[in-house]
């Protein structure tokens, strides 16, 4: 019994040595990190940052706009910090000697990135879909990089290369043309800075029956963003936005390329598919919706909306109401009943001779939904 007892003893020692043994092996190397409320997010530890070492959820990712990698991190693995889309800055530690594959991808806000010369290798996507970075500079420090580091980066002007690597230049499937000392390029020599200017599209407008006081752009440069003016007018209709008419045509998908209305009056393209390079110009045309309040019978508003002219899908109108201009307190109803794009409602029980203030937006699909309220107007209720 004593012999059973002694050798059972022995058993669950070694098994928990040998677990004790996995867990401090585990732990070797492992790397921390803290958020803080004011959107930093600092790594800090010794040896290599991996994707699994900072499990953060969509909302805290959304919440960061700084990113500090603390010294001792020798490497970021492969998608280390990627899909940090409102990170604006990266600061990087002088000990960082390899940046891996698809390490920054998808930093949509990410402008510049200073790489410490201690690293020495690229992999290849590092910087890809950062659609804001404008400059790279390549250290002295780098002995290998993977083709195609930077693709898909339309703001991409500027690669300064410090380091003696020969570096292949992303050309955006033709929109974007490099240049090294005024002469075009594909590749950039070792020691050298490569510039580069996107390919210009010309806009032309069908204004729909509207004006617009001033000129139109009359050209997009790829990689850059277009203003578009909110300033234009049409008789009895709000103004919505501007859409393409050449949506179909060209296949854009209206997430990313908003060009079939854009309620923030600006459009930029950020990639550069096979479809596009068929581009050879830009038709623009604003979006009008007719809006109308009329007395019906007593304590009733009667509400016209019609947006049949434009193109974008309309699932259901919203209109808001109130006694105030500043909209504050304010009713809310949902109008369903929507047929080709135009509706007739009535809002009743108002108050007589009050003076009502009226404003209205749409419900799309969700990739079109608009979250600000237009065409303000007021009436007096019989």
């Amino acid at each position: 019994m004593k012999k059973s007892i002694f050798t059972f003893l022995c058993l669950l020692f070694g098994v928990c040595f040998t677990l004790t043994i996995k867990q401090t092996a585990s732990a070797k190397g492992h790397i921390q990190y803290n958020l803080s409320e004011d959107g930093v997010l600092s790594f800090y530890g010794k040896g290599e940052l991996k994707s699994i070492d900072h499990l953060i959820n969509y909302e805290q990712k959304e919440s960061v706009k700084v990113i500090i990698i603390g010294q001792g991190i020798t490497a970021i693995k492969k998608e280390g910090i990627s899909h940090y889309w409102n990170a604006k800055k990266v600061i990087l530690p002088s000990s960082l000697k390899k940046i891996g594959e698809n390490a920054f991808c998808y930093m949509k806000s990410l402008k510049t990135i200073e790489i410490p010369d201690s690293v020495t290798t690229i992999g290849k996507g590092a910087f890809n879909d950062c659609d804001s970075l404008k400059k790279l500079v390549l250290p002295a420090s780098l002995k290998s990089w993977k083709k195609g580091i930077a693709q898909d980066c339309p703001s991409l002007s500027t690669i300064i290369n410090r380091s003696k690597v020969t570096c292949h230049l992303d050309n955006c499937e033709g929109w974007r043309i490099w240049r090294v000392n005024g002469k075009k390029t594909r590749v950039l020599p070792k020691k050298k800075t490569a510039r580069a200017r996107g390919k210009k599209i010309p806009i032309t407008y069908d204004m729909a029956g509207g004006k617009t006081p001033g000129k139109l752009p009359q050209y997009y440069e790829y990689g850059t963003k277009l203003k578009l003016p909110d300033t234009v007018k049409r008789k009895d209709y709000e103004f919505f936005g501007w859409y393409s008419e050449e949506r179909h045509k060209t296949t854009f998908e209206s997430s990313r390329y908003p060009l079939f209305y854009i309620d923030y009056n600006s459009f930029e393209y950020t990639d550069g598919e096979d479809e596009r390079i068929k581009l050879k110009e830009i038709k623009l045309s604003p979006c009008w919706f007719k809006f109308e309040l009329q007395n019906n019978k007593e304590g009733t508003v009667q509400i016209t909306l019609d947006g049949s002219k434009n193109r974008i899908p309309i699932v259901m109108y919203e209109v808001q109401y109130s006694e105030f201009e500043d909209m504050s307190p304010a009713y809310s109803e949902y109008l369903l009943d929507v047929r080709n794009k135009k509706t007739v409602a009535e809002i009743t029980n108002m108050q007589r001779g009050k003076v009502y203030y009226f404003e209205f937006k749409t419900r799309e699909e969700r990739e079109f939904e608009r979250d600000s309220w237009m065409g303000k107007k007021k009436i007096q209720v019989n």
